[in-house]
């Protein structure tokens, strides 16, 4: 691989893009990657400073999809954690950032929540053990860039992440931290938009406020929420979503086209 960055980027790369029939050996080591990266960290963080180090680790988090190479970020972290009394200052806060980023990339509930939630326990302590601050603040940026992100799937299972994390303090965090309780206070205040009418918390069923419409708008209405499980992660409801937009298109063309409309104008992503 070419020195510095990038060869870090270009063993990420190539561990991720090789063909499957590619013949056997170090390019694909689990170990052999985490070297080929980790080094060429550590000689950023030498050669060019902390911040160098840490725009370079961005850089390797973003080039790692949800369903690869997402225990690299955890080899990275717990290499960075080793050698963290050498130079706590500087190894410190990069080992924090590989931490938070291992734990706000991966997914948790079997892969189709964001972040790992309870899967990941570990890895956030492991970030507040190495800089509280630096984990803080980095997590806070994944919480933010996903709630900005176009995909709805991207913030699916955050709120529930960060109550698990911040559930379990670390021994030596400070009154002031953030608790699970003000995490829940927030996704609370979104939900409660999000609804339609008002719930009453207690016993009895949930009555949204009803509003006028007519019997087209009505049926406009269900044909895109039957359009929209395509948008769910089972590939399943994809094929149900498809089958419903078959018949709906043949028995009520205007209002599926309208819902058509409505739902594609959406970043749905790839699948669907």
């Amino acid at each position: 691989m070419p020195e510095g960055a990038a060869g870090a980027l270009a063993a990420v790369r190539d561990y991720k893009s090789k063909a499957y029939d590619a013949p056997p050996g170090p390019r694909w080591s689990r170990e052999a990657l985490a070297n080929a990266v980790g080094w060429r960290l550590l000689e950023a963080l030498d050669t060019q400073g902390a911040e160098a180090a840490t725009r370079l680790l961005h850089r390797i988090a973003d080039e790692i999809d949800a369903f690869h190479q997402l225990e690299l970020l955890a080899d990275l972290a717990a290499g960075l954690h080793l050698r963290q009394d050498i130079a706590p200052d500087l190894l410190g806060p990069l080992a924090a950032t590989a931490s938070t980023l291992a734990y706000a990339k991966a997914r948790g509930s079997g892969g189709w929540r964001s972040f790992a939630g309870k899967d990941g326990l570990d890895l956030w302590q492991q970030a507040n053990s190495a800089d509280p601050a630096t984990a803080a603040h980095n997590l806070a940026e994944q919480v933010a860039f996903a709630v900005t992100e176009a995909s709805y799937n991207s913030t699916i299972g955050v709120s529930q992440a960060l109550v698990s994390a911040f559930s379990v303090r670390p021994p030596h965090a400070s009154p002031s931290t953030v608790s699970a309780f003000s995490c829940w206070d927030a996704a609370c205040d979104v939900i409660t938009h999000r609804l339609p009418g008002r719930a009453h918390l207690g016993y009895g069923a949930y009555h949204p406020a009803p509003e006028p419409a007519t019997q087209h708008d009505i049926d406009t209405a269900l044909c895109k929420l039957a359009l929209a499980t395509i948008a769910l992660p089972e590939r399943g409801d994809k094929r149900r979503a498809l089958l419903a937009a078959t018949v709906l298109l043949a028995g009520r063309p205007s209002q599926a086209q309208a819902a058509l409309a409505h739902v594609l104008s959406f970043n749905l992503g790839s699948g669907p």
